[in-house]
């Protein structure tokens, strides 16, 4: 066999390697977390800044799992305590029609339980965002509920 035929087997091999590799990738199925994945993705520096301002804070949010009593509590900052608003979202990874919102309602010292026993167990990420004045927060911490 000549080099002709052999550049003509090689690169028929190639095209065809690639029109595999182009079938098998449109065979897959892509599952996205939010249904408004991309109106989310152009508002991700908006998330970026409040979690940076979260950080900064010198007393930030506090997120404690009480095993024994099954429940969440939330420790706000000591200078926000008094008039915050805002959300509280438990997010499931695998099933989305699991997730659920809370709003935020602290106590007078400055604290806010909820309770988990309903939620099913394993890994849930928790988003805390929050408003004091005209200055938003964002804070997320991930909960593994045993």
């Amino acid at each position: 066999m000549n080099w002709g035929w052999k550049i003509f087997f090689i690169t028929a091999g190639f095209v065809l390697f690639i029109l595999f590799m182009v079938f098998k990738a449109m065979q897959q199925d892509f599952h996205l977390v939010y249904e408004d994945y991309y109106d989310k993705e152009i508002k991700y520096q908006d998330e970026i800044d409040n979690t940076r301002k979260a950080l900064e804070l010198s007393n930030g949010l506090k997120v404690e799992y009480l095993l024994k009593e099954n429940k969440i509590r939330f420790t706000y900052p000591e200078e926000h305590k008094k008039s915050i608003k805002g959300s509280i979202c438990f997010f499931r990874p695998s099933n989305s029609n699991l997730d659920i919102t809370f709003a935020i309602q602290p106590g007078p010292d400055g604290k806010q339980e909820i309770s988990v026993g309903s939620l099913q167990k394993g890994l849930w990420h928790v988003k805390v965002n929050w408003i004091y004045g005209t200055v938003e927060y964002q804070q997320e911490e991930n909960i593994y509920l045993q």
